[in-house]
């Protein structure tokens, strides 16, 4: 699906609620509303089945629990979600305004209830975070329903294999939860060691290792510089990356590589590079940033029936890993 060539608008509300602080537990919330309204052009899949120009709508209410006891702390976030979209059923257009989670189709646990729906709106509400974390030393283990993020993408993310943010979506504040066991220690000469596992269901529902992600990444500092190294197994294949950043001047410059070998033996290998810098123009700070993205699993040319893609690229993009078809951005 192309890009708008004009967006009309986007509006944006967030109201933070009151938090309550007693003892251990902290309760806080959050209302935010995000609104688009935009025009498409001809060739787009969701002017050709939907029409133009488009609105979308995303009303959340987000109460956040964490509760500390000793060693352990427990955490719960509800959400209470109204969206509203003039492409809803549309499937495989991509993600929501906010990348709001509608289903847990895929996850070990469904945590989440719908209240109400109509051709182009639903209202749900579900546990974005239900985990326990426990911290002893260096060392720390958080089972349930959390979020990790890996990688250093600012736009793209291909070391970020566990629910990555669209290059598109506006809020950022949360993201969405797997059900997983993260195991992490703090390294005596700096950096720490992660080892992760990632429960999920496969199409039929049926929870196994298939459809599961094992996988661990250590982290150094070296000098002034950072050097990650992951490698792991993703759904049947096989992952190895390496990430690094470092300072040039006042700026600071990355890069993530990432080479997946799929179940049928065929290598793949993605990469971004990119650098930001922050600056003064007069009494303003000004923020510019550059990526370059190598999808690996992206065609050089769009085709005219979404069937006839690889089917390497289209799981990846079902499964919410991948959201461009093309090869270099």
């Amino acid at each position: 699906m192309s890009r708008p060539r004009r967006l009309l608008g986007i509006l944006a509300l967030t109201a933070a609620l009151c938090g309550v602080e007693t003892g251990a537990v902290e309760l806080d919330g959050r209302l935010k509303w995000f609104g688009i309204l935009s025009l498409l052009p001809e060739e787009d899949l969701r002017r050709q089945q939907s029409g133009t120009p488009g609105f979308d709508q995303d009303l959340d209410l987000r109460l956040v629990l964490r509760h500390r006891a000793g060693r352990f702390t427990w955490l719960a976030d509800h959400s209470t979600t109204y969206l509203q979209s003039d492409a809803r059923g549309l499937a495989g257009l991509g993600p929501t305004l906010t990348q709001t989670a509608v289903s847990d189709r895929r996850r070990l646990a469904d945590l989440t209830w719908t209240l109400d729906e109509g051709s182009d709106r639903q209202l749900l509400h579900r546990f974005d975070r239900l985990a326990v974390r426990y911290r002893h030393g260096p060392w720390g283990v958080t089972l349930g329903r959390q979020a990790v993020s890996w990688g250093n993408g600012l736009v793209f993310q291909p070391l970020d294999l566990f629910n990555p943010f669209a290059p598109t979506t506006v809020d950022q504040d949360y993201k969405a939860g797997d059900d997983l066991l993260l195991v992490e220690r703090a390294l005596d000469a700096g950096g720490n060691l992660q080892l992760l596992a990632v429960g999920r269901r496969d199409d039929a529902g049926e929870r196994g290792a298939d459809a599961a992600s094992f996988a661990g990444k250590w982290h150094r500092f070296i000098g002034v510089s950072e050097l990650e190294l992951v490698a792991g197994r993703h759904y049947r294949d096989r992952v190895a990356g390496v990430g690094y950043r470092f300072p040039v001047g006042g700026a600071l410059l990355r890069a993530d590589l990432l080479a997946t070998r799929l179940a049928t033996g065929t290598w793949k290998v993605s990469g971004i590079v990119n650098g930001d810098y922050s600056f003064m123009v007069g009494q303003r700070n000004v923020y510019a940033f550059a990526e370059y993205f190598h999808n690996a699993f992206g065609v050089r040319e769009l085709a005219d029936s979404p069937a006839a893609y690889p089917e390497p690229l289209t799981d990846r993009l079902q499964r919410g890993e991948l959201f461009n078809l093309m090869r270099d951005y």
